[in-house]
C-alpha cells in the first residue's frame, strides 16, 4: 500500500459462497483499489467492508480521496463518466449492483 494510506479492513467473517467470475471480481476490485489510492496522493484512509443482507453479499470500497469537485460533475453525463471508467479499466464499477 502507498505510504501514508491507511488501509482498514472490516470484513464479515460469515460471508457465505459467491458464485462470480473469480478473475472479474479481483480485477474489479484492484481497478477501484487501484482509483482509490490515486484520489489520495496526500494520503487518506481506504476502506474494504463487506456485509451480509438475506438474500446479498456487499463489497465496500470506500476511500478519503478528493472526488470530483462540482465544475467536473456538473460538465460529466453519466454516459461520459462511464466512458471515463472504461478508460481506466473500470467498465462498470460504479455505485449499483453487479452481475459476475
Amino acid at each position: 500500500m502507498k505510504e501514508g494510506i491507511e488501509l482498514v479492513r472490516d470484513l464479515s467473517p460469515d460471508l457465505p459462497e459467491v458464485h462470480a467470475d473469480p478473475s472479474q471480481l479481483n480485477q474489479v476490485l484492484v481497478n477501484l483499489v487501484i482509483n482509490a489510492v490515486q484520489a489520495m496522493p496526500s494520503g487518506g484512509r481506504l476502506t474494504l467492508r463487506t456485509l451480509r443482507d438475506k438474500d446479498h453479499v456487499s463489497l465496500i470500497v470506500e476511500d478519503t480521496g478528493t472526488g470530483m469537485d462540482g465544475e467536473v460533475l456538473k460538465k460529466s453525463t453519466p454516459h461520459s463518466l462511464r466512458r471515463r471508467m472504461w478508460d481506466k479499466g473500470l467498465a462498470w464499477a460504479c455505485p449499483s449492483s453487479m452481475e459476475l
